[in-house]
């Protein structure tokens, strides 16, 4: 995994407040998988909200500016099409 997925694990963890083992990070490589991993790890928040606090991060990270958050897609893979290290 590299410093761009580690990155990205740790801010996922902090915001929604939950801890992702190695296993499941691994698994997963567009942005839809890990949102709906978040669905099911945080059955509590809507998915919606879910999807627009995961682009946050995204847009933290300096992977993607604000005004692309909303042109991500599901099938957006984190290192081919976001260029994730």
């Amino acid at each position: 995994m590299g410093a761009d997925a580690l990155d990205h694990v740790m801010l996922i963890e902090d915001e929604f407040g939950i801890s992702i083992p190695d296993s499941d990070a691994a698994d997963m490589w567009t942005v839809g998988e890990w949102e709906r991993y978040l669905c099911s790890r945080c059955p509590d928040i809507e998915p919606a909200m879910i999807r627009e606090r995961h682009r946050k991060i995204l847009v933290r990270m300096s992977v993607i500016s604000p005004s692309q958050a909303a042109d991500i897609r599901p099938e957006h893979h984190l290192i081919h099409d976001l260029n994730f290290e």
